[in-house]
């Protein structure tokens, strides 16, 4: 059957629709994206793992969120159970190792929360687990991060072999985080359902026109 004008008509209607929800989810900030936030790994699975776990005090903050949290921070060390650590570290953006599907997944804390650290590197303050030894995290914004008690950490510590045997763990490593405004992964079996729909859509039109 010859295509109508109301044929192509939709026909070019269901292309644009599929362009703009393609460019929609390539285009958006991931801010915009995030439906949750991506869960912390557990402190206690991976503490045993670490070169390095450290115990600190938050003191003071250099970056907040809109609700008043710590993003951006500076930890006055108090106990290194495990490996070696300055008396101060300054730490900004913390977040949970990759893969990530939100770019807004970080450590939110507050001044005077006391959390223990199991960092994945030997000297670089890279962060593998976090926990809550003072204060409590926000379970919405930080899911999967536990809290534990002081003498917890240091026997998890004390399980921890030679730090010389220590450099090839089993920590996840944040190197394929993806960056910021790219679509999150979960997105594509939802672009190809919407396509799929827009293609029913317009072969039942041309139906119903014939």
């Amino acid at each position: 059957m010859p295509e109508t004008y109301g044929t192509r008509l939709m026909a070019s209607a269901a292309s644009l629709a599929l362009a703009v929800v393609v460019l929609a989810a390539h285009a958006m900030p991931a801010s915009a994206e995030c439906v949750e936030f991506d869960e912390w790994p557990s402190f206690r699975e991976l503490a045993p793992d670490a070169p390095r776990v450290v115990i600190g005090r938050v003191s003071s903050a250099s970056s907040k969120d809109s609700a008043g949290n710590a993003i951006g921070f500076r930890l006055e060390v108090q106990e290194v159970p495990r490996g070696k650590a300055p008396d101060v570290i300054d730490f900004e953006g913390i977040r949970p190792p990759a893969p990530l599907v939100c770019r807004d997944s970080v450590l939110r804390v507050h001044i005077g929360d006391v959390i223990a650290l199991a960092m994945s590197h030997a000297s670089r303050h890279d962060v593998a687990a976090v926990a809550f030894v003072e204060g409590r995290p926000d379970r919405d914004l930080l899911p999967g991060v536990e809290i534990i008690s002081r003498q917890d950490v240091r026997r998890l510590a004390a399980d921890l072999p030679p730090t010389d045997t220590a450099a090839t763990t089993r920590i996840p490593s944040r190197d394929g985080a993806r960056a910021a405004g790219t679509a999150p992964t979960r997105l594509v079996p939802l672009l190809g359902h919407v396509a799929a729909l827009l293609r029913q859509w317009v072969r039942t039109s041309v139906h119903l026109e014939s």
